[in-house]
């Protein structure tokens, strides 16, 4: 049997994902908590990238950037059916 330390070590870093549903999970499970609990992914480690102090900041500004990302495409891709929706039905 591995000692803790031992056993952190033999997992493999990955780059976070915002858009792995594993990493979602991951992310949750260290940002969010679950009953004020914080822990890490039973198996997923995440480098650290350059320009972040520590994996958590890392994974709120992603899913942050992802999040606004979305919304702008949704705004757009609204926009674009309101447009469509004006031209079969033009307004009296």
């Amino acid at each position: 049997m591995l000692c803790p330390i031992l056993r952190k070590i033999k997992k493999q870093l990955v780059q976070f994902d915002p858009e792995n549903r594993e990493h979602i999970k991951a992310f949750e499970y260290m940002c969010l908590g679950e009953n004020g609990v914080f822990r890490q992914h039973p198996v997923l480690r995440f480098e650290l990238e350059e320009g972040f102090v520590d994996v958590r900041s890392m994974m709120l500004y992603k899913v942050g950037r992802a999040w606004i990302q979305l919304q702008r495409a949704a705004d757009e891709s609204v926009k674009r059916m309101w447009e469509e929706v004006k031209k079969e039905q033009p307004l009296e």
